[in-house]
């Protein structure tokens, strides 16, 4: 893996671990919600962790990988980085 992807890559995880620490902030506001809310932000997690996980294989990937691959890699991360931040906003919108 050439260094310009090293930084990406640094980059994609810098990314999952605030997407976990999101994850769990919302988990401790599901679990202070009551009833029908309480199942839709748990329904709302359970997309974040998905996407988070295949965010995480992608990542594993593109550190294995190099060039016109780990361009690939890094658009697949960017489409789930999408996909995490409507999961959240759609969980924040009921929250």
């Amino acid at each position: 893996m050439a260094e310009e992807d090293d930084m990406v890559a640094d980059r994609m995880a810098e990314k999952l671990r605030a997407w976990e620490t999101d994850i769990r902030n919302l988990k401790a506001r599901a679990d202070e919600a009551g009833g029908e809310a309480k199942r839709e932000l748990q329904k709302e997690i359970e997309e974040l962790e998905t996407q988070r996980d295949k965010a995480k294989a992608i990542l594993a990937e593109a550190r294995e990988s190099s060039g016109e691959a780990s361009e690939e890699l890094k658009t697949g991360f960017e489409e789930a980085g999408q996909a995490i931040s409507q999961a959240w906003d759609r969980a924040k919108a009921r929250f």
